[in-house]
């Protein structure tokens, strides 16, 4: 898991001056999670920070996030086992309440 000292670490290691690696952190996960559109320098340096990561075979807390919202959109099963046990989240919430709805 890459925590952010880490992440951190590794935008250093991208030559990303330490005033910038906050912002630039923020709008990755806000990219991954919000659809939000990088510049293109950006793109190339979250391409290598992905990258950089994947080979060490490392996650980010936004790429929890991301490959939790993934599972539980791909997997109705796992997302219906969640709000079973009353771990649910709005979205899942919402979801079943939507897929309820269309079944009426």
């Amino acid at each position: 898991m890459a925590d952010e000292p880490y992440q951190h670490a590794v935008l250093a290691r991208l030559r990303v001056h330490a005033d910038r690696r906050g912002g630039v952190l923020n709008r990755f996960g806000r990219h991954r999670l919000q659809a939000y559109r990088l510049t293109a320098d950006e793109a190339s340096l979250y391409r290598e920070y992905i990258a950089y990561l994947a080979r060490r075979h490392m996650l980010d807390f936004d790429d929890l996030i991301a490959k939790t919202a993934d599972l539980l959109k791909q997997r109705s099963d796992v997302a219906d086992a969640l709000a079973a046990r009353g771990t649910t989240s709005s979205w899942t919430s919402s979801r079943t309440s939507m897929r309820r709805s269309t079944r009426s």
